[in-house]
């Protein structure tokens, strides 16, 4: 891609780019900036933050966040299924369904519902939106969730819904921690969400030392 092109410029999260499609909003810079969010452009996952890149263009041309709710929600076959297909469009959605829109939360809430990286995404919602986001997701958590996923992730806000075995439905006793600066919306070191599920985490440890 043409660096000197507008979606160039805007697949590589370049500040000229982001000047260009705000100063100048069009059918170009919609297409592109819902490009990046359903085909991920990051060279190095790992590092490289965009949500708040995306999150601004999204914001800034206000765009319909229909799109990158049915990428989420889209049929997937398993073998091209990761959690990066959805990690730009989770966070981004995750900002959105903070600050208001609640066709994005709706869209996140029934992947938490019905997607595979349901955790990851529940994670997302905690941190950016804190309980509020959450509310009355546990009873589709509890149903979802084995106690080993429950257990690994008893640190985590949502994971505590089922501490002590009690597979509680109510997180209230949470909801006075949901805000904790510890849960940042993206790990800046990692370029993902800063609470990955830990039983993921667990599995590829079983797997190493096999």
């Amino acid at each position: 891609m043409d660096a000197q092109t507008l979606t160039g410029q805007l697949r590589r999260g370049r500040g000229l780019g982001l000047r260009r499609a705000l100063a100048d909003p069009g059918p170009e810079a919609a297409e592109a900036v819902y490009g990046c969010l359903i085909d991920d452009p990051r060279d190095d996952r790992q590092v490289e933050s965009r949500m708040e890149y995306l999150l601004r263009l999204v914001t800034g041309l206000r765009l319909d966040c229909g799109p990158i709710v049915a990428h989420l929600l889209a049929p997937v076959e398993a073998a091209d299924d990761d959690e990066w297909r959805i990690s730009l469009a989770v966070d981004v959605l995750a900002a959105l369904a903070r600050d208001g829109d609640t066709r994005a939360a709706e869209g996140l809430r029934r992947y938490v519902a019905e997607g595979r990286y349901w955790a990851w995404t529940l994670s997302a919602m905690w941190a950016h939106g804190g309980s509020a986001l959450c509310d009355g997701l546990a009873p589709v958590v509890l149903a979802r969730a084995d106690d080993e996923e429950l257990a690994l992730n008893a640190d985590s806000k949502w994971g505590a819904w089922g501490v002590g075995g009690n597979r509680t439905t109510d997180p209230g006793g949470v909801r006075g921690q949901a805000n904790s600066p510890a849960t940042a919306p993206e790990s800046r070191a990692e370029g993902r969400p800063a609470a990955e599920p830990a039983v993921r985490a667990a599995r590829r440890d079983r797997r190493a030392g096999a």
